[in-house]
């Protein structure tokens, strides 16, 4: 009768084979919580290291503002001044009446006069600007607190535009200004319309107009 296999080494053999396993296994997922753990930790490091710059960046810019905001503050005010001060001055107010009223300085009026395109005309700044409309419109003359408007119409032929002016029967009553300076003044006007509106044209004062022409 031919000897029985030993069943009993077998099972030995695959007994010891599982418990290998389950003590690797057993390592494996140690290992791997730990490296969770790991991970987790460094996350919550991370976070807490954010948060530590978020505070600084906060700090800094806060202690930064505070140690500028006299100079802030300064910078805020003159910009408010320089514009309040080029609106006042544009809509034709006198330069020593804003002057007063603002409490600015010389250097701030005459930095809204270069901006306005302002020049200095006599003892005074003027500037000229226009207002359009269509075929027809309006010269504005703004001498430091004096503004005529003078109205104009677009011509035919070799005329571009008439602009009516007060005669100098009229000039002082429409105008406030002394008659010995019409002629000072209508000049000025017209060479801003030529160098501005009208490049290559020329003109010509009449007693009651100018008239712009190629």
């Amino acid at each position: 009768m031919p000897d029985q296999p030993d069943s009993s080494k077998d099972a030995n053999v695959f007994q010891k084979s599982m418990e290998e396993a389950m003590a690797h296994l057993d390592k494996v997922n140690e290992e791997v919580l730990k490296a969770k753990e790991k991970a987790i930790d460094q996350e919550i490091a991370a976070k807490e290291e954010l948060r530590s710059i978020q505070l600084n960046a906060e700090k800094l810019s806060e202690e930064f503002y505070n140690a500028h905001q006299k100079e802030y503050d300064r910078r805020i005010r003159n910009d408010t001044l320089m514009d309040v001060t080029e609106k006042l001055l544009g809509a034709g107010l006198p330069s020593q009446e804003v002057k007063r009223w603002l409490d600015v300085s010389d250097e701030v009026i005459a930095h809204a006069h270069t901006y306005l395109k302002f020049e200095k005309l006599g003892d005074r700044m003027a500037v000229v600007y226009f207002d359009n409309k269509g075929r027809a419109g309006d010269v504005y003359f703004n001498w430091d607190g004096i503004v005529i408007k003078f109205p104009f119409e677009f011509a035919g032929g070799n005329a571009l535009a008439t602009i009516d002016v007060p005669s100098a029967d009229h000039w002082l009553r429409e105008t406030g200004i002394p008659i010995e300076q019409r002629m000072m003044v209508l000049e000025f006007v017209a060479q801003r319309i030529i160098r501005s509106q009208a490049p290559d044209h020329k003109y010509e004062i009449k007693d009651d107009y100018i008239r712009i022409y190629s």
